[in-house]
């Protein structure tokens, strides 16, 4: 004997797409976490990449201009409190393809608008600009200063030591801190021997 197929009532086929529309929505809820997960893991990495590019550049920079103890000078010329502040660096740039940027140059690390900038000037009023940041708001440098063990946010032309530690201070949509130590114009150690 054959048994007759019970058809499902109304109430049954409720709850089935009732159930099936709940998994469709979790499902898709779950998606959707994962794509927002996934962007905002892009976004993150491109900020950490583009901090870290920053800190090379500006590191190999100061690290470059300060290598030579006999002509590099660092300072901060005391300006009016409206203009932004900026790191003077006054050294030797070596062998560069225009000849009127080679040799001893001063650079000039700084804002200008919503852009940090290095400017090189050279020989016969010459200069270059060169963009390392976009889109900041401020910028402050800090110089570790070895006789007061403490940061000082102005270095003299006149002080012939090299700071021990320069930091510099990014203000955009993220604060940024970055902490420099240029090559010390210092007496290397010598050691004697007793016998």
């Amino acid at each position: 004997m054959k048994k007759k197929k019970r058809s499902l009532t109304l109430i049954e086929i409720i709850i089935a797409l009732a159930i099936t529309g709940m998994l469709i929505s979790f499902l898709w809820q779950s998606y959707f976490n994962c794509q927002k997960q996934l962007v905002s893991l892009e976004s993150n990495k491109k900020s950490y990449v583009d901090k870290i590019l920053l800190q090379e550049t500006i590191s190999s920079i100061v690290t470059r201009l300060t290598s030579n103890k006999n002509t590099a000078a660092i300072h901060t010329p005391k300006c009016d409190i409206s203009l932004p502040k900026i790191l003077m660096l006054y050294a030797d740039a070596q062998i560069d393809l225009d000849t009127d940027l080679s040799g001893p140059c001063y650079f000039g690390i700084g804002q200008s608008e919503d852009k940090l900038i290095m400017t090189q000037w050279g020989a016969n009023e010459k200069k270059r600009v060169t963009l390392l940041v976009n889109g900041i708001q401020n910028v402050d440098f800090l110089f570790y200063d070895v006789a007061s063990s403490s940061w000082v946010d102005f270095w003299d032309k006149k002080n012939k030591k090299t700071p021990l530690m320069i930091k510099i201070r990014i203000d955009n949509s993220e604060k940024k801190e970055f902490v420099f130590f240029p090559q010390l114009n210092i007496e290397p150690i010598k050691y004697i021997s007793s016998s």
